[in-house]
């Protein structure tokens, strides 16, 4: 096994060291393959960069459009989650769901969402934090019984228009 082990490591220097002759090949010769390669990788990732700039931009600019056109909170709401959708964002209002995307109030052991988390579908750190409370042996989710801002049924009702709106009758 010892002498497996050393076999592993051994493979992975002279891994290592092949990237070093590569990086070194690529600046000292910028017509070889290898550099033609990586610049042409470069490139497409600044379009890339640049046309998901616009993309943003164009849904800052339709959301304030909106924002500035209409008192329909409801048509704002709807706007906001198609913008999040193609930008690859879930809303998660319940804690159940994700816990690692919720800062935790309280000392547990079950928490209730008072505030929805924010993450992207690729599976990365939230995009958001949301925020749990310690669910008390009475129902309350809070230490002192008083409900907090955007909980029960404020989040409840928040979750009941954005499935109406998103038409499936389903809570993100």
């Amino acid at each position: 096994m010892v002498r497996n082990s050393e076999l592993k490591r051994d493979l992975q220097e002279l891994g290592h060291r092949l990237d070093l002759i590569q990086t070194v090949i690529m600046v000292s010769s910028p017509e070889s393959p290898v550099a033609a390669e990586a610049y042409e990788g470069l490139r497409r990732t600044v379009v890339q960069s640049m046309s998901a700039t616009k993309v943003l931009h164009s849904a800052l600019a339709q959301l304030d459009i909106l924002a500035h056109t209409t008192d329909d909170i409801t048509l704002i709401r709807a706007k906001l989650a198609e913008l999040l959708m193609h930008a690859g964002i879930d809303k998660v209002a319940r804690f159940d769901d994700r816990p690692d995307a919720f800062e935790r109030i309280g000392d547990g052991p079950d928490f209730k969402a008072t505030r929805p988390a924010y993450v992207t579908t690729l599976e990365l750190p939230p995009v958001a934090m949301g925020v749990a409370e310690t669910i008390s042996p009475l129902g309350s989710s809070n230490p002192g019984g008083a409900e907090a801002p955007g909980d029960g049924d404020a989040l409840a009702s928040s979750e009941a228009t954005q499935a109406d709106e998103a038409g499936n009758g389903e809570s993100v």
